[in-house]
């Protein structure tokens, strides 16, 4: 009998994914939904650090993609792909920049301004309680309720050891 090696591999065709790997569910979820397609044709780069313009583009998506046109927030997001993400993101307040004028599309997105990030997609929900986590107290002050609501709502996990490490890379 000869078996199809794509209906095996679920994933397929990412010759980076491994479909017994801890990020398989996630990465068929996304596909599934039209969230994420990889960085080429069969490349998902499941290790790489997510960069902020993906993550913008990933929420754009998952809003149906809307229509944005007129001038941009941010002086460093030119009319590249991520342009209308990020300026949706920017005008519906789920992305903030740095201060400066700037988003830093290319920057890696840390663990807690994802948290922010989705906080804030979700409508910016009031939330009771305190940081669980050993290190809480690493954690940027901008970040703090968005913590509690996405530890709190089962989106975002801290580590083994009791940890969140809010500016490591998501």
């Amino acid at each position: 009998m000869i078996v199809n090696q794509s209906c095996i591999h679920s994933i397929w065709p990412y010759i980076d994914s491994i479909p017994t790997d801890w990020y398989h569910d996630g990465v068929h979820y996304c596909i599934e939904k039209g969230l994420m397609i990889g960085i080429g044709d069969d490349l998902w780069a499941p290790d790489i650090p997510l960069p902020r313009a993906m993550m913008a583009q990933v929420l754009y998506n998952n809003a149906g993609k809307p229509a944005v046109s007129g001038d941009g927030v941010f002086d460093d997001v030119d009319q590249t792909w991520y342009w209308p993400a990020i300026t949706w993101g920017a005008r519906n307040n789920v992305l903030w920049g740095y201060g400066d004028g700037s988003y830093g599309p290319q920057d890696s997105i840390t663990r807690e301004q994802l948290a922010t990030l989705l906080w804030r997609y979700a409508g910016q929900p009031q939330t009771d309680g305190q940081l669980n986590f050993s290190d809480a107290a690493e954690v940027s002050d901008y970040a703090k309720q968005a913590l509690i609501w996405a530890s709190q709502q089962g989106v975002i996990l801290g580590h083994p050891d009791g940890t969140f490490r809010p500016q490591d890379y998501a």
